[in-house]
């Protein structure tokens, strides 16, 4: 039985799991890939913050439909600010960073969304996370090495040398909406997709780490102003199981 039909929530979450499964399968050449997890935030929700720093909150969002979670960081006061969103009790979701897997979310960047804050602001929409040396994301990354105020960025963090790939412009400042955002690595490289648009260039593997990682999202202020808030709806990690025999 596929790993994503064990999962709770409803017939939606159900067949967007199942179509993130099927999408892994087809853009990760021979990963026998077997294994889902995902977070629908129906139900139980198997998430939590940790490594909190300053103010950061999650609470469900009671004016969207059930399964939203709004994640909001920072505040006028206190600086810096930050959180990790991750699957309670997970703590390897793929072997290494440079192995083939495949994440997914479905998720919306609310604010800041002013250039000038937006310089001091990381969100990851999906993510993979080792340590803070060592990760992969997807998301707002005004505040770092190679970032940008006005694209969304896809960044690789090797031992604290980051790299960086710029995809579309952000999401005006009257408009935000809800993105599809997808990261994989078939082995070669990592490539960076939003609402299903590949980003033209990827990261090679030479800068992405070897570290086992649990899928993970950042978010950080570090100057004081506006909340940075975060709503995802599901996401998701496509990998594969350990191999009898294999170290």
């Amino acid at each position: 039985m596929p790993a994503w039909s064990l999962l709770t929530g409803g017939a939606g979450a159900a067949e967007w799991f199942a179509k993130e499964f099927a999408n892994a399968r087809k853009v990760v050449k021979s990963a026998d890939f077997d294994t889902l997890l995902g977070e629908d935030f129906a139900d139980t929700v198997s998430s939590e913050l940790v490594d909190i720093v300053g103010i950061a909150t999650a609470s469900p969002d009671g004016t969207q439909p059930a399964g939203v979670l709004d994640v909001a960081v920072g505040d006028n006061v206190i600086a810096p600010c930050s959180a990790r969103l991750q699957r309670t009790s997970a703590p390897v979701h793929v072997h290494s960073l440079s192995d083939k897997w495949y994440i997914a979310a479905l998720g919306k960047y609310l604010a800041p969304l002013d250039e000038t804050q937006l310089g001091d602001t990381r969100a990851d929409l999906i993510g993979l996370w080792t340590d803070d040396n060592n990760y992969v994301a997807l998301g707002i990354f005004g505040n770092g090495s190679g970032g940008s105020t006005t694209n969304w960025v896809g960044s690789s963090d090797l031992d604290a040398s980051i790299t960086t790939k710029l995809g579309p412009t952000l999401d005006g400042v009257e408009s935000p909406v809800w993105h599809l955002f997808r990261v994989w690595c078939d082995g070669a490289a990592v490539h960076f997709s939003i609402d299903g648009v590949e980003f033209a260039d990827t990261i090679p593997i030479a800068d992405v780490a070897v570290t086992p990682a649990t899928t993970a999202m950042v978010v950080l202020r570090s100057a004081v102003g506006d909340q940075a808030a975060v709503e995802w709806d599901k996401y998701c990690c496509v990998t594969h199981s350990p191999v009898v025999g294999g170290p």
